[in-house]
């Protein structure tokens, strides 16, 4: 979903009001395919709604084009259209987001989210480590133990 091929025109599962701040949001509609089809849209292909209402992403209503058949269907748009257009939907993506639908959606793709290691020091011992969570604060379960142990003794 790269710039300047009109991804960065259509809604976003994202609050965030301008495209650079999505950080590679997919769109609504191609959620709702992926959820569905169970896999992502395969390369060069667009999710397309069949009856030209980006309001309608019932299942029924979407379909996995090639990017040419979908560009020669749509001629591009106003930039300031689409701001107006992104406004407009935003309370309906939030409602979507907050429904059953969009929450088994998100468990989903929370369970395959894999997250990035993040280099920590150890409390205890000082030394450099890579944490898996965040709140990590020790390089291993010795040094927690040996941590928590100096602090019942002391």
């Amino acid at each position: 979903m790269g710039k300047g091929r009109g991804h960065e025109r259509q809604y976003y599962l994202s609050q965030a009001a301008v495209t650079r701040e999505r950080k590679g949001a997919k769109g609504l509609h191609v959620a709702v395919w992926q959820f569905h089809h169970e896999r992502t849209v395969p390369r060069g292909q667009i999710i397309h709604h069949k009856d030209h209402d980006p309001f309608n992403n019932t299942i029924g209503n979407l379909e996995c084009v090639t990017a040419s058949e979908h560009h020669k269907e749509h001629p591009h748009r106003d930039p300031q259209a689409q701001k107006e257009h992104l406004a407009a939907i935003r309370e309906m993506t939030k409602a979507w987001h907050r429904s059953p639908e969009g929450r088994e959606w998100h468990r989903q793709n929370a369970a395959n989210y894999v997250r990035k290691p993040l280099a920590a020091w150890c409390v205890e011992c000082g030394e450099p480590f890579t944490a898996k969570q965040r709140r990590a604060r020790y390089c291993s379960a010795l040094c927690g133990n040996r941590y928590r142990h100096r602090r019942i003794v002391a």
